[in-house]
């Protein structure tokens, strides 16, 4: 298909994992960006306002700088604090740099003041995280559309587990940018939350910590030498989609690693922010075919410690994977105990109904909540609801941009009169203007 881009939150075992290993502390800003990713939902401004955002650091310094640290002094918040005011100050001399008259060819040539890379040398000197001669550099390697990426040459990490080396990207802008896929909160938010969910040893790499004040963000270094990954999850098994990547023509993508963390769009927001939910869709979904209706009964009547709500949302996600005629009698079972993720969860679920049904429950899932995030969804679904009969059995979770829709291959795909049907039943129940 071609597209366009434009309740409960548990620790997991990778998580812990790198928590353990790499000491990168998720509280705080970096819990909240851990728990879900925001775009396309909510306004970032709204949700981490500057003016008061007390720590604006998501992660933390990997746990072989912090044990080279402790070997200097027993202060380890402050000398923290006075790496993290270095890393914001080169970011900013690094963002404002412009040759003059005086520059070096090295100067040029890198795109930083040879006292920038003095200033953060001498920090992490002063801590024994690099020596003197490790030839520490800041060597300039690429401008993007938001950004541009300095590699941190002599600070590395290599041991049996680990095999990191560093770069740090510099946002084009300190600005907020709410509901975009691309920059500073955007790209922070998605790296944090994959780093909390799935955990460091995947095929996007690692990122080890930023400043969302002073955009920069610190991530692993990718090149042809690096060992390859260790696992290649599935995004949309997360609810998300990446879409500024392309492996066959080798953009963002090195040694089979992507490693830039723009483009990651949210498909499935229930998928992506209730663990609980996922986690029942998933055991559904791993059973073999001839069980699942089975299980999906089982787990109905199954009584969890409270989270009813997250549980039948779970069991809204996993219809599309019972058999056809099945789904409208297990779909309306779950219309009898909605809650908000339960509805969201079954917005999601309509495209996998008959049209005439899916129609039937959009009109009520619609008008009898306020939930703004429900309300995206459902205007969100509409060109996928509005597939054409032959391509129900391709439709799944995906975002396509409604005005956009005639000038794209996506027309194809589409059933103009199912369309213009939902549309005129979107407006009628206060989602579009």
């Amino acid at each position: 298909m071609i597209t366009k881009i434009t309740s409960t939150n548990f620790q997991n075992q990778n998580y812990n994992r790198y928590h353990n290993n790499q000491n990168t502390s998720f509280c705080g800003l970096s819990d909240r960006l851990g728990k879900k990713i925001y775009n396309g939902f909510y306004k970032m401004e709204d949700l981490f306002p500057r003016e008061t955002t007390k720590n604006p650091i998501s992660g933390k310094l990997p746990t072989f700088m912090k044990n080279k640290i402790m070997k200097v002094t027993d202060d380890y918040n402050k000398a923290t604090k006075e790496i993290f005011d270095t890393f914001a100050q080169v970011s900013n001399e690094l963002r404002e740099f412009e040759p003059t008259v005086s520059s070096t060819i090295e100067e040029i040539q890198n795109k930083r003041n040879n006292s920038t890379v003095k200033k953060l040398s001498d920090v992490l000197q002063k801590y024994k995280i690099v020596s003197p001669w490790d030839d520490f550099d800041l060597k300039y390697i690429d401008k993007g559309g938001k950004g541009s990426v300095w590699k941190l040459d002599g600070l590395r990490h290599i041991d049996k587990s680990n095999e990191d080396e560093f770069v740090i990207k510099v946002f084009h802008t300190k600005s907020v940018q709410s509901n975009a896929y691309h920059g500073c909160y955007p790209e922070m938010n998605t790296a944090t939350y994959w780093m909390k969910t799935l955990g460091p040893d995947t095929n996007r790499g690692k990122f080890f910590w930023g400043d969302v004040n002073e955009a920069y963000m610190i991530n692993k270094f990718i090149d042809e030498d690096v060992r390859l990954p260790k696992k290649f999850p599935d995004p949309y098994a997360y609810g998300i989609k990446f879409t500024d990547e392309d492996p066959v023509h080798i953009h963002n993508v090195c040694k089979k690693y992507s490693y830039d963390w723009g483009g990651g769009v949210v498909i499935n927001q229930v998928v992506n922010s209730n663990r609980f939910a996922r986690e029942i869709m998933h055991n559904i979904q791993n059973n073999k075919p001839e069980y699942r209706e089975l299980e999906w009964i089982k787990r109905f009547h199954w009584k969890p410690n409270g989270n009813y709500d997250c549980k039948y949302a779970g069991l809204a996600l996993a219809i599309k994977f019972l058999e056809p005629e099945k789904r409208i009698y297990y779909f309306e079972k779950l219309m009898q105990k909605r809650g908000k993720y339960t509805d969201r969860a079954l917005a999601y679920t309509l495209k996998y109904l008959p049209y005439n049904a899916g129609e039937f429950y959009y009109k009520r899932l619609a008008a009898t909540s306020n939930d703004k995030v429900l309300k995206e969804i459902l205007k969100n679904e509409i060109p996928l609801l509005s597939f054409k009969s032959k391509y129900f059995d391709q439709v799944k979770d995906d975002l396509i941009v409604m005005d956009n829709i005639l000038g794209t291959e996506v027309k194809d795909f589409i059933d103009m009169d199912k369309y213009s049907s939902y549309r005129k039943l979107a407006k009628e129940c206060g989602i579009l203007n």
